[in-house]
């Protein structure tokens, strides 16, 4: 059973920062998607006051995402699985686009690795964001990692428990939503917790 008062590692919010959204998810009225069906759970998990997303489909990414134009932004979650598949991959979302679809995304795994990508097809990883491992990222069921995305004119940018591991130049996107992701390419199950999402201007 994961301890469920992770303390985050997000960086800490310079004053000239504006902080557009707060979500410890304890309100289940805050917005995000309520599903209960056959292949999986995104909703409320309201005994422990996280947002679940629980994939009970094989190879698959699924995301959920907030319905408000935050295109530019820095944004941070604390994130663990605590069920099904090592090498499931978990993170954030910025510029989803539901027209097409499509959005980047910026994950990690229990067994240590991290990428970014994009989410069209799948998880699609972007030159110089494939996935690799670093020692920044705890590994292990229940490990709790604070994941740190920022999403800034043509970088991106993927900091995990305040260590920089990837600086990308960003592909060209027309979406403005951010959100948040689970892939399961070794297998269905993955059960994974976000807890104190927090996103700010640049």
């Amino acid at each position: 059973m994961a301890e469920l008062t992770p303390t985050s590692t997000l960086s800490p919010t310079p004053t000239e920062r504006i902080v557009l959204l707060e979500d410890d998810f304890s309100d289940i009225s805050s917005g995000w998607e309520r599903y209960r069906e056959f292949d999986g759970v995104l909703d409320y998990e309201i005994e422990n006051e996280v947002y679940q997303m629980m994939v009970l489909a094989d190879d698959n990414l699924w995301w959920v995402f907030k319905e408000e134009a935050l295109p530019e932004v820095v944004m941070g979650v604390d994130v663990w699985q605590v069920d099904g598949p090592e090498g499931s991959l978990f993170g954030l979302m910025c510029r989803y686009d539901p027209d097409s679809l499509d959005g980047i995304v910026f994950l990690i795994s229990t067994e240590g690795q991290a990428g970014i990508g994009t989410i069209n097809n799948g998880f699609d990883p972007l030159p110089g964001g494939e996935l690799a491992y670093f020692d920044a990222i705890e590994t292990g069921m229940n490990a709790k990692n604070t994941i740190e995305a920022a999403c800034i004119g043509e970088a991106l940018t993927l900091t995990v428990n305040g260590d920089v591991l990837f600086e990308l130049p960003a592909p060209e996107s027309v979406g403005e939503f951010i959100g948040l992701a689970v892939a399961t390419p070794l297998g269905a199950g993955a059960d994974v917790y976000f807890d104190n999402l927090v996103v700010y201007t640049p």
